[in-house]
């Protein structure tokens, strides 16, 4: 009989270290945007900085092209997504998805990214990935799924700033 203290643990795959990153990240972004309503998603910092609405449609965005590797459908309509593109302009009010609709497309493309991750063969980590989003042309679908979790957590971050700056307090201590 062994003691389940004690007991040791086999190491997490690949996969499952995505997972806990994707989930690190849906804590994060959820933590940060609790509270944030429509209006003040669109408040940006000055000299052109992105609004949390921009911030969090471009986490979806970036989801929404991950999803069909991992054999999963994305979340939101091309047209919706586009806006929200890495080097896009910052966004209207005009333009700008309701935050609330952000906010659930992001826990869906979070749910899709853990189902597809789930499922997926750790043999194919080592495939090259296709017209890599990052031009690393020694791209592999590993590589890239590290980045995206970066990536994730980066702008998860600034979520926590920009509520500070429409006048909220911190969300995580």
């Amino acid at each position: 009989m062994t003691d389940s203290t004690t007991a040791q643990k086999a190491p997490m795959t690949l996969c499952e270290v995505f997972q806990y990153q994707a989930g690190m990240a849906d804590y994060i972004v959820r933590t940060n945007s609790a509270g944030i309503d429509q209006a003040s998603s669109l408040v940006a910092p000055h000299a052109g900085g992105n609004c949390a609405n921009w911030v969090l449609g471009h986490l979806v965005s970036t989801y929404d092209q991950v999803l069909p590797a991992l054999g999963q459908d994305p979340v939101m309509p091309e047209e919706k997504v586009r806006r929200y593109a890495r080097g896009t302009e910052p966004i209207t009010p005009e333009e700008a998805t309701p935050f609330p609709e952000l906010l659930e497309a992001w826990s869906e493309a979070t749910e899709r990214i853990q189902a597809g991750l789930a499922d997926f063969p750790e043999t194919r980590l080592t495939e090259p990935v296709a017209g890599s989003p990052s031009g690393n042309s020694g791209e592999t679908i590993q590589t890239w799924l590290s980045t995206v979790m970066n990536h994730q957590a980066y702008h998860g971050g600034q979520l926590a700033v920009l509520r500070r700056l429409i006048g909220m307090a911190g969300a995580i201590r």
